[in-house]
């Protein structure tokens, strides 16, 4: 199966789910924006400009991507202020469609997840296949990979010139940026093994299960198995994979001799992110995708939608479903290059 992706904005269309509600008082003004071809730092140069405020009093729960139309919430720090007028700010481009206050600012991942529905074009399914991955997906997730914008157009090649030849990139938030890179393609990396050896979402010897929805994790063995494979099973627990720094390695056995694997494949990066300070954390290695629908459509268009918990990708669920690219379809091996992952879960489709 193969289509086009984001061949125009609306093509491609993410809400932010806050999943609460802001207690309508406080120096905290939240904001609901629409924003459309922008990324999420101009919407907060531009949000500061119109309210006579500093950058830094705009802070946002999440990052959204600039090809697309997208909702979120902003929070701007406005203490003793009465609230701007927006109307000068919005057009085309931004708009504010709800304002309210709270005690406290909009911080990082505080949101509950993400609704997308996204448009693919010249969509072909020749073999038939879509309806078998849409409830293989809705039944077992994906791979929960970080997708290719993670990783920039040269972020891989700055931070080998970085670790080996100590050319320091400018400004922290750029260097952020890289370790967040480097951590993210040893991920996938280690994930794309666990896909090819079918136990990406299965237990694995000596791993360290997460919760769903959570950062907490306890070792495999601490479970019961029959106990923990039904919680596999059920999708409250799932297998993790390292976010690389340093500190033991929380796993054993099998999936510790995996992730020493990485350490031998990728010594750079595995020492350059412990020597900057980066812990060892976890993340799932499985994707639960929530009320996942399609509609197919005349002239060969598919219309997804589906609900994402924070920090997870768009692309890893279209992967899964077909061959893609932005501009045209693309060589399956082409787009994992990009995105530093490996194999397709659909390989195991029907199995």
């Amino acid at each position: 199966m193969t289509a086009t992706f984001r061949q125009v904005p609306e093509d491609f269309m993410v809400e932010e789910v806050l999943g609460w509600e802001p207690d309508g008082e406080g120096e905290h003004l939240f904001l609901r924006i629409r924003k459309r071809g922008v990324t999420t730092a101009e919407a907060v140069r531009r949000i500061a400009r119109q309210a006579g405020v500093p950058v830094r009093q705009v802070s946002h729960a999440g990052l959204k991507d600039r090809q697309g139309v997208c909702i979120q919430w902003l929070s701007v720090h406005l203490p003793g202020q009465e609230d701007p007028d927006w109307t000068p700010l919005c057009d085309d481009e931004l708009s504010v469609l709800e304002q309210c206050r709270n005690s406290r600012r909009l911080r990082i991942g505080t949101h509950a997840g993400n609704r997308f529905s996204i448009v693919l074009r010249g969509f072909r399914d020749p073999d038939g296949e879509l309806e078998r991955r849409m409830r293989s997906v809705r039944e077992r997730g994906v791979p929960n990979y970080f997708g290719e914008q993670r990783f920039g157009r040269d972020n891989v090649h700055q931070l080998y010139d970085w670790f080996e030849n100590g050319n320091v990139p400018r400004g922290r938030q750029h260097r952020s940026l890289l370790l967040s890179s480097a951590r993210s393609l040893l991920f996938n990396r280690l994930l794309s093994w666990r896909v090819e050896q079918g136990d990406w979402d299965r237990l694995l010897a000596g791993d360290r299960m997460i919760l769903d929805g959570s950062n907490s994790h306890f070792p495999a063995a601490a479970e019961q198995p029959e106990r923990l494979a039904k919680r596999l099973l059920s999708g409250d627990v799932h297998p993790s994979g390292p976010l690389w720094g340093k500190g033991e390695s929380a796993v054993t056995d099998a999936a510790l001799a995996l992730e020493q694997r990485l350490l031998h494949c990728f010594p750079v990066l595995c020492r350059g992110l412990e020597q900057r300070g980066l812990t060892m954390q976890r993340r799932s290695l499985r994707l639960p995708v929530q009320s996942l629908e399609y509609r197919a459509e005349e002239g060969g268009r598919l219309v997804l939608a589906f609900v994402l918990p924070t920090g997870a990708y768009a692309t890893s669920v279209l992967r899964e479903l077909c061959h893609y690219s932005d501009e045209g379809p693309l060589v399956v091996a082409e787009q994992d290059e990009v995105a530093g992952t490996g194999p397709r879960m659909s390989r195991g489709f029907g199995k």
